[in-house]
């Protein structure tokens, strides 16, 4: 296990270093080498490329979905001012205070749901 870490945290390095440095932020690059990475690799490392590339993009694409149904229902979406998204910690706290308190919608999909979390820490004002 030990030299699974330590194998595919040297493998990403340079990617993840990026990363931290961007606060939070995925560059296109970043996620290229996630997407596109190499078969020369360890199998941990492939692992691990292969469930960042995967995530990623199953979340956009459900984000995507989320977006598409709420505006053919008109249902209005406030985001805090300031162009930059919600950082990802906070995303994290809001989505499981949310679920936490609807834990009916825990088999719903996971885009979905984290979505009308925000949209519940968010509400538009009147």
């Amino acid at each position: 296990m030990k030299r699974f870490v330590v194998t595919a945290f040297v493998s990403f390095m340079p990617a993840m270093c990026a990363f931290a440095a961007t606060n939070d932020t995925l560059t296109a690059s970043m996620l290229y080498q996630m997407c596109a990475h190499s078969s020369r690799e360890t199998p941990q490392a492939h692992e691990l490329a292969e469930q960042t590339c995967i995530s990623y993009l199953r979340g956009m694409t459900d984000g995507m979905a989320v977006m598409q149904g709420l505006f053919d229902n008109g249902t209005p979406i406030c985001l805090p001012s300031g162009g930059s998204p919600i950082d990802v910690p906070r995303a994290r706290q809001i989505f499981t205070a949310w679920l936490k308190s609807h834990p009916e919608t825990g088999d719903k999909s996971a885009g979905l749901a984290a979505a009308f979390s925000i949209i519940w820490a968010y509400p538009c004002k009147k």
